[in-house]
């Protein structure tokens, strides 16, 4: 249930959710709207259940009193005064004049709603979030162990699933991590005493949650970090090596600073990635070995081999090892970038803050152990709001396998332990 809840408060427009919020402290029929046009409608339409707390819609026609309009009654506002109603909730593109003219009711304790206000605009980006963990606080379904700098940037690891590699990718974050990064460990629907340690041993902080729902978890550990301005996410099978915090920043400052386009998120020239593993055979020139090897070269988010086959990956991770001296020789190309045109995986990105909170955070599934909602959602939304997302070509991360890989890489990082 919880779930669901969350989901419809991000599937909801800020304005609704908050209009929500507030009514639900009345009880059925104390509250009114003033106005019965389109805005009246629209609003209606997204109360749901809620609409039961209406006493009746306001209007200073008088020709309209007693009528119906949208399945409830219109009065005078003098009359819903006296009706018992003890909030109003201005429904109009004219919200400041209405305001104006009805302003002196609120010396009578009835509470005026505005939906459009200074007020509420300075919360709306963040409202959605705080909500969601308001929500999660009150439930008790998730452990913080808080053990911040206050960064403004801040390291989102989702891990407890794939302990194996814990002593490749996390030691690699404990190692090439800036002393000024604020680390949070993130396990989803359980707790592992590993991660804990390891957490405490660096000096990071870990947030567990109850439920198995990785978007939820990583907005939990998001908003319990409110200095951070900069957002790395981050799955536990990424191979990171030196530089690439600062790099990925760096690149996401430039292409802010070139003006073309406005970030959604950047991400690093990932090896195994149906986007970036192109780039990445070119700069070493192995893509035509690549083709005439698996008869295929295409950018994609699914149904290509680097995304199914263990061969592909296998063959792939060869020649990305040994990962410094990989990383080293993209780390020492010129700066440059290209725009994702497609579905992203979005194991390793960077984002900021302001933007996660626009999107109400990472899209949360209606059911446990969902995965891959977030990443559609926030791609799309991408898109939808012209905020494009672009890949840093001369910052390397490696990315283990995709799930039909990985016992055959397992195997392979059995081989060729020394080298990651």
């Amino acid at each position: 249930m919880i779930l669901k809840d969350i989901y419809n408060m991000q599937e909801r427009n800020w304005r609704q959710q908050y209009l929500i919020d507030v009514i639900n402290q009345y009880n059925d029929k104390e509250v009114a709207i003033y106005g019965t046009g389109s805005h009246t409608e629209w609003l209606l339409s997204k109360l749901g259940s809620q609409s039961r707390k209406l006493l009746a819609l306001v209007d200073q026609n008088s020709s309209y009193f007693g009528t119906l309009k949208f399945d409830l009654p219109i009065h005078s506002l003098e009359y819903v005064i006296e009706a018992g109603v003890k909030a109003i909730v201005i429904s109009s593109s004219f919200e400041q004049e209405i305001y104006g003219r009805i302003k002196h009711i609120e010396n009578q304790g009835i509470k005026i709603i505005q939906l459009y206000s200074h007020e509420i605009l300075d919360t709306s980006s963040t409202f959605i979030v705080n909500r969601i963990k308001e929500t999660c606080d009150g439930l008790n379904i998730h452990t913080f162990i808080d053990r911040r700098k206050r960064s403004e940037k801040l390291l989102v690891v989702l891990a407890g699933y794939k302990e194996y590699l814990w002593p490749f990718t996390l030691e690699r974050i404990a190692h090439y991590a800036p002393k000024d990064l604020d680390v949070c460990l993130t396990s989803s629907g359980l707790y592992s005493q590993k991660l804990a340690d390891m957490a405490e041993r660096n000096n990071w902080s870990y947030l567990y949650t109850t439920l198995n729902e990785v978007s939820l978890t990583q907005n939990l550990a998001i908003s319990n970090h409110p200095d951070a301005k900069w957002i790395y996410k981050m799955d536990e099978d990424i191979f990171i090596s030196n530089q690439y915090f600062e790099n990925l920043l760096l690149g996401y400052q430039r292409i802010d600073q070139e003006g073309l386009y406005n970030p959604g998120f950047v991400a690093p020239l990932i090896n195994l990635n149906g986007y970036s593993y192109i780039y990445f055979l070119q700069m070493f020139g192995l893509d035509k070995e690549y083709k005439e090897t698996f008869k295929e070269l295409s950018h994609a988010a699914n149904g290509i081999k680097c995304h199914y086959s263990p061969e592909a990956a296998r063959w792939i991770w060869k020649n990305s090892l040994p990962i410094n001296k990989i990383s080293r020789i993209v780390t020492e190309k010129p700066f440059s970038y290209s725009v994702i045109p497609h579905r992203f995986s979005i194991g390793a990105i960077l984002l900021k803050r302001d933007y996660w909170s626009k999107l109400g955070g990472f899209k949360v599934s209606v059911q446990e152990g969902m995965l891959g909602v977030d990443e559609e959602d926030l791609c799309r939304k991408c898109v939808e709001y012209s905020r494009v997302m672009c890949l840093v070509h001369n910052v390397f991360a490696g990315h283990f396998s995709f799930f039909p890989q990985e016992k055959a890489m397992k195997e392979f990082l059995n081989e060729n332990q020394f080298s990651f």
